[in-house]
């Protein structure tokens, strides 16, 4: 009779109604029979209560999968088709070959869980998951992960309806210490949920990689050099996405603390110039840095630099730009000029030539003001710009048209400004006019922009009216004019702003990580959408205008924020999806059987999606190496002897280089391994010459111990630790102890006549 094949599950399964499916070879066609067998049943008291009972087997003697319906399997007295325990693959035929090559079942009864979702909200973490036959689910492991590292469990009952269900959604509101959730802001966090059964865990589903906001700092200074003994510049700086009052900050200029406060969101504050480089505590010559760090580690972010400023012995000369530009205006009208002016942060004067007498003052950099010529014509004005510190000067000419005043748009006058100076695109504007002089009689005037009339004002005496229009979609600084018969009556200017603006965590990212955009509006906003390359993707509320992915393929993406408000508005940023160095993480350890084909294949790699040179080598025979490489399997043929082989696998880019290592340990057994997840205290069938990887609950017992079969020919067995000796039990030897103990990962290979191995406690 040929050689028993038994698959033994670690807890029971309910198998009614299922499918098994099961791929032998058999090229000479052997008569084969498949049993499956469930717990006895009996109580403790009875004799024989841990063996198994076994159904009637199927009968074959074919090749390849047979599919077998178990749905009226349960012809055996005490056999329970909802407790199966394992099943045995019998080969009657001595002398004939028969391989199992797997064993697979489909099963309707089974719990599963899947749509495992996790999303964050004042405080809590709302944990949802969809359970198929939810009936004999005990309870939840939920555990978070932040970076791939498992930061947190916890462990929900379902007794006394610990375990709350939405129709088939199982949910749950995991309490988040706000500590760490601030800590953890801006870094990918994933939760894994496992159900537990009576007997032991199903597979577990896990979400999808999250990654919160992040707390931002900015900061800048106002100048680049000051003089030894007069101060430093003035740091002006900001604090964004705090959640809580407990953001703590520093802005300081080496060992000296310039500002520091703990508490939430800081806009645009500024630190006192004398705070250093004053009176008797001045700086030496030379560069220095100003930056803003955290000071609270539970609520961290990038430390940024203010920037870099020159301590002199004596003050720059400092030169004043400055640019002008022609005006029109009526003789006698006062006339206010705004010129374009830089190098001017320690005070400037200035004098205006052309008019008479010569105007002076200390420059306003809301404009300059004075009084048209009294006689129509042109005139060439200069208007010299002195710095107050440097006594350095800047200059620049302009044309002044001035038409004289006249029965027609000459003879009237009047001053306009806007309701408001600064306004959004479009935003509808009221131009305000006072002081109305020369009308007697009902006029129409033009408000024009850029030499465009852009609406028709009526005028009275002493009022206007029809003044209202809406702004120019045009960014920026913009004068209108109000003319008629060709005369300026007036003028106003108006400074139109972008109602939005968007920023992004990175405009260059690696394939593999993500990008958020965050927007700031501020109109009435009414809703929100999100479109990546022209494609809507989120619909974020219009408190919290932000969006994050991870892109899946290389290239440029325009992410774009547009809001349907008051006024409606959109921004765009632009994101450069790059390939990075790549990273590779090696297939986990192993026993292999000599000889036989070898398929290696990276758990994970990154870096490669265009192509990776590749080299997979054991050092002495065996080396593989070859180009665009992206993660397929390599085969390879193994030793033909057993020994143990330490590979190195290494991948390469024009970014950088990564590599990793793993051992296969070749045995003269079949190359299949199997899992061993022991329960506590409970033999369980092993297989012999056979070959185990040790979970993480197995290797917690706190020894195993395994049993030799009593056979005629009065032999032994053995067990052995990857490479370590094996070792020995005796003929129809119990509670031999397995040395050393092995660890989550190891590999572990019977010997003929193993019975069972048990986990001696935790």
């Amino acid at each position: 009779m040929g050689k028993a094949i038994t698959q033994t599950t670690a807890t029971t399964v309910n198998l009614r109604d299922a499918t098994l499916r099961v791929e032998l070879d058999n090229p000479l066609a052997a008569e084969v029979h498949i049993s499956l067998y469930s717990e006895n049943g009996k109580s403790e008291s009875f004799w024989g209560y841990d063996k198994p009972i076994y159904a009637d087997p199927f009968v074959t003697n074919e090749t390849g999968v047979l599919t077998l319906n178990l749905k009226d399997i349960e012809n055996t007295e005490g056999f329970d088709i909802e407790n199966i325990r394992g099943i045995l693959v019998r080969n009657m035929e001595t002398g004939k070959s028969v391989t199992v090559k797997s064993i697979t079942t489909s099963c309707e009864h089974m719990p599963k869980i899947s749509n495992c979702k996790a999303e964050y909200k004042s405080g809590f973490w709302n944990i949802s998951a969809t359970m198929k036959n939810a009936e004999s689910i005990v309870g939840y492991k939920i555990q978070k992960f932040v970076y791939e590292q498992n930061e947190s469990t916890k462990n929900v009952s379902c007794t006394n309806s610990g375990c709350k269900m939405t129709g088939d959604v199982f949910v749950y509101d995991l309490e988040e210490d706000m500590d760490s959730y601030a800590k953890n802001l801006g870094k990918p966090i994933y939760f894994k949920i496992t159900p537990n059964m009576q007997n032991g865990a199903i597979d577990p589903c896990e979400t999808e990689r999250i990654t919160s906001g992040e707390i931002k700092a900015s900061c800048s200074i106002n100048k680049t050099s000051v003089v030894i003994g007069e101060g430093i510049p003035v740091a002006t700086y900001s604090l964004s996405g705090c959640p809580d009052a407990k953001c703590g900050y520093e802005v300081s200029l080496g060992d000296v603390v310039l500002a520091e406060a703990t508490g939430g969101d800081v806009d645009k504050n500024t630190t006192n110039p004398n705070k250093a480089n004053a009176g008797t505590q001045s700086l030496a010559v030379g560069e220095y840095s100003i930056k803003m760090r955290s000071t609270n580690s539970d609520r961290p972010f990038n430390e940024v630099e203010c920037g870099k400023f020159e301590v002199t012995e004596q003050k720059v000369e400092i030169v004043p730009t400055v640019s002008c530009e022609d005006v029109k205006a009526k003789v006698g009208e006062k006339v206010t000029i705004t010129p374009s002016v830089t190098g001017c942060d320690d005070g400037c004067s200035y004098t205006l030539t052309g008019i008479d007498p010569m105007a002076s003052g200390t420059l306003p950099m809301t404009g300059i003001t004075y009084t048209a010529p009294s006689s129509a014509g042109s005139v060439v004005h200069s208007l010299t710009v002195t710095n107050q510190s440097s006594n350095r000067s800047g200059s620049c000419s302009f044309t002044g048209v001035y038409e004289a005043s006249g029965t027609g748009g000459g003879a009237v006058s009047m001053d306009c400004e806007f309701a408001k100076s600064k306004v959004f695109p479009q935003e509808q504007l009221v131009l305000n006019t006072i002081n109305i002089k020369g009308i007697t009689e009902n006029k129409q005037l033009n408000i024009m922009l850029n030499g465009s009339v852009v609406k028709t004002m009526d005028c009275g005496y002493g009022s206007c009216w029809n003044n209202q229009f809406a702004a120019t979609n045009s960014l920026g600084t913009h004068t209108y004019e109000v003319m008629l018969d060709g005369y300026r009556v007036c003028s106003a200017k108006l400074e139109v702003q972008s109602a939005i603006s968007c920023d992004v965590s990175s405009e260059e990212i690696g394939l593999g990580e993500s990008v958020t955009i965050t927007g700031n509006y501020l109109g009435s906003c009414w809703n929100v959408s999100v479109a990546v390359n022209n494609s809507d993707k989120s619909w974020p509320q219009c408190n919290s205008m932000s969006y994050t992915e991870t892109p899946t393929a290389l290239g440029t993406y325009e992410y774009k924020i547009k809001v349907n408000g008051n006024p409606a508005a959109e921004c765009s940023k632009t994101v450069k999806v790059v390939e990075k160095a790549p990273t590779i993480t090696c297939p986990d350890n192993a026993a292999k059987k000599v000889g036989s084909n070898i398929s290696v294949k990276p758990k994970s790699l990154s870096g490669c999606s265009n192509g990776c040179e590749y080299n997979l080598s054991d050092g002495f025979t065996t080396s593989m190496s070859g180009y665009s490489y992206k993660g397929d399997a390599i085969s390879f043929t193994a030793p033909s002897y057993e020994t143990s082989v330490t590979y190195q696998f290494e991948v390469k880019n024009d970014k950088g280089a990564a590599n990793c290592n793993f051992t296969y340990d070749y045995k003269t057994s079949s190359g299949t391994v199997y899992p061993l997840d022991l329960p506590k205290d409970e033999p369980v069938v092993i297989k012999a010459d056979s070959c185990y990887s040790i979970t993480s609950s197995t290797a917690s017992c706190t020894n195993i111990r395994f049993n030799c079969l009593w056979n005629n020919a009065s032999e032994g067995c053995s067990i052995q630790v990857n490479s370590n000796s094996p070792t020995a039990g005796g003929h129809n030897s119990s509670n031999n102890i397995l040395s050393p103990k092995p660890n989550e990962g190891d590999v572990i290979c019977t010997s003929d006549h193993v019975d069972k191995i048990t986990c001696a406690g935790w």
